[in-house]
């Protein structure tokens, strides 16, 4: 309470100079002043449940001032189920519903506030993953995971408004589904309710080619049908990422088989290959290229050729001669590649590839005029020969041995 104090205030030592003075000096003694109300603001407020919001009390006295006294009461809630207070009065949204918060000071109550605790607030949108990387038609779904100031998490990837920096690199339908469109780069990002999203990265490839049979039509079946691949014909079809595969009855053994044509460097390139024509050579390696000139071969096409030795592989005359040398390694990669469905890609022998070449031969035409294949050079066999293997000219069927680090073409055989 205010106190009130009188003076007096002298010019002179005399009484006729001075006069009567008053000081004010804290709020008691003489004349009092009051409390007479605590007014809280605001009275009414909705909050979202997790939210807080600060509350003030002031105080008003009977000579009409004001004082801040938030710091100075205590404070209460009808329910702290509802919404809880802290002494600073911070008020805290704890569930759906209403509660009123009061505050006293002095035996003096305040008036009342109510506070209506609704549904949590969106604060963030997170998408994932962060970055993504895809070839050109590719597709993959993105998450938007949304938070809530109750601490809550929801997945919101079908409520937000997704949105894409360059459609014409990816597009993303209403619930985050990308889809990559054309090579570079593009931004996804979403929205809801004001609140917006990271940003994700997407990087669009063209993808490599597809490592497959030569001839073979998308979507259609691989075998010797039309756009099957399989017996392919075309001579101008080997400078792309793909190997020619024939199917024949076998004369020796009368199984059916496949073979497949010696690797374009656009295939040793897309898988990776190097160059390596030493006797200790080992893994993805070849040992010399060909340019084929349109005689023998497609003009102006390079193709792969490999030896039958390597790194700590036994030669002939001793077994098992050659095991995994340049030629078995690369028959062994088409199984890791599961090329054309088999796993079970061998080196072809002597009599293997004879019968490959007389098959249906009925003009003693070569391979490279009937089904466009390379033979300029000797396909190897893994038929051992005295100290050396055998190979054969796919261009006229001509045979015979050579040292194991000679380079010559290869095929691959499967039983399907």
């Amino acid at each position: 309470m205010f106190y009130k104090t009188l003076v007096y205030v002298c010019y002179s030592l005399s009484l006729s100079g001075c006069f009567l003075g008053v000081v004010l000096e804290g709020k008691e003694d003489t004349d009092e002043v009051s409390l007479t109300e605590i007014q809280l603001n605001p009275t009414s407020f909705g909050l979202a449940k997790g939210l807080e919001h600060q509350i003030k009390a002031t105080a008003r006295y009977s000579d009409l001032t004001t004082e801040d006294i938030t710091d100075k009461v205590s404070w209460q809630s009808s329910d702290d189920l509802i919404v809880t207070v802290s002494q600073s009065g911070m008020v805290s949204g704890i569930d759906l519903g209403q509660a009123e918060i009061h505050a006293t000071l002095d035996g003096m109550q305040s008036n009342k506030s109510r506070f209506t605790i609704t549904v949590a607030l969106l604060t963030s949108i997170q998408i994932s993953p962060a970055t993504v990387t895809l070839d050109v038609g590719d597709s993959m779904q993105l998450n938007a995971l949304g938070s809530y100031s109750d601490a809550t998490t929801s997945d919101t990837s079908s409520s937000v408004t997704w949105f894409s920096s360059d459609t014409a690199v990816a597009t993303v339908d209403s619930s985050g589904y990308l889809t990559s469109i054309g090579a570079g780069t593009a931004s996804i990002s979403a929205s809801e309710s004001g609140i917006s999203s990271n940003s994700v990265s997407v990087i669009v490839n063209i993808p490599f080619p597809a490592f497959g049979v030569c001839g073979h039509v998308s979507g259609q079946p691989l075998g010797t049908s039309p756009g099957g691949g399989i017996n392919d014909t075309s001579n101008s079809n080997l400078d792309a990422v793909c190997l020619k595969v024939r199917e024949i009855i076998d004369s020796n053994d009368l199984k059916t088989k496949w073979f497949t044509s010696t690797p374009s460097m656009a295939v040793i390139g897309h898988l990776g290959y190097t160059i390596d024509s030493t006797s200790t050579n080992m893994g993805d390696t070849y040992a010399a290229t060909y340019t084929e000139n349109g005689s023998r071969g497609p003009s102006g096409v390079s193709f792969a050729l490999f030896t039958q030795w390597g790194n700590g592989v036994t030669l002939p005359p001793n077994d098992p001669a050659g095991v995994d040398s340049q030629y078995d390694r690369w028959c062994t990669k088409l199984n890791s590649e599961n090329f054309a469905g088999q796993s079970d890609w061998r080196r072809a022998t002597l009599s293997e590839l004879q019968a490959l070449y007389a098959y249906e031969n009925i003009h003693t035409q070569g391979m490279y005029a009937r089904y466009g294949w390379p033979t300029a050079h000797y396909y190897w066999a893994g038929t051992v020969f005295s100290h050396g293997f055998m190979r054969v000219l796919l261009y006229d069927n001509t045979a015979n041995s050579t040292h194991p680090g000679v380079h010559n073409y290869v095929s691959c055989v499967s039983e399907p």
